[in-house]
């Protein structure tokens, strides 16, 4: 395990929030007891974590309550706690993020399969002015296959969100 990574034990036994860009896409995803990718520093995440929890919420958002009522009553998610599961993610929404959540981990801990929950309406410019968004490590311009293939997953999960048309502007 290279210094600043998460410990498997930990991060299968947690469900952790972690932050990343891909491009101008300010991402948030919560593990859900999964492993975390390589790519995210404990330490950095824990710094972006804390900002992001102090943060107000802005945006509007374009949650997706009705869309995955029946998907997610496959994983015992009732109607009834629909709108508390997706309330954290709105809540990422809300600060600008769009926000993620690992569902492959109902499966298999170690596999990544993801689920858009929410997302900004517009983009929130309060992650430029607070400096976060400069702190994301930003996934874009990889080279390494593990790297491209996790973010192709999460693109995947974007795009099957219908959320082609998402605001950067």
């Amino acid at each position: 395990m290279a210094p600043g990574q998460y410990r498997n034990d930990y991060a299968l036994s947690h469900d952790i929030d972690y932050f990343f860009r891909i491009d101008d896409l300010a991402i948030h995803v919560a593990s859900n007891g999964s492993l975390i990718p390589a790519f995210i520093n404990r330490d950095i995440n824990y710094a972006i974590q804390s900002a992001v929890y102090e943060m107000n919420e802005h945006s509007d958002i374009e949650p997706m309550l009705l869309r995955y009522t029946q998907k997610l009553e496959l994983f015992y998610i009732t109607r009834d706690g629909l709108e508390e599961y997706v309330s954290s993610f709105s809540s990422m929404a809300r600060k600008g993020f769009i926000s993620i959540d690992n569902i492959g981990a109902f499966f298999n801990p170690e596999s990544y399969l993801f689920l858009t929950v929410a997302w900004p309406s517009i983009k929130n410019t309060k992650l430029e002015q607070t400096g976060i968004i400069s702190l994301l490590p930003d996934i874009s311009e990889s080279n390494d296959t593990r790297i491209i293939s996790y973010k192709n997953q999460i693109l995947q999960s974007i795009h099957k969100a219908d959320i082609l048309s998402y605001s950067v502007g």
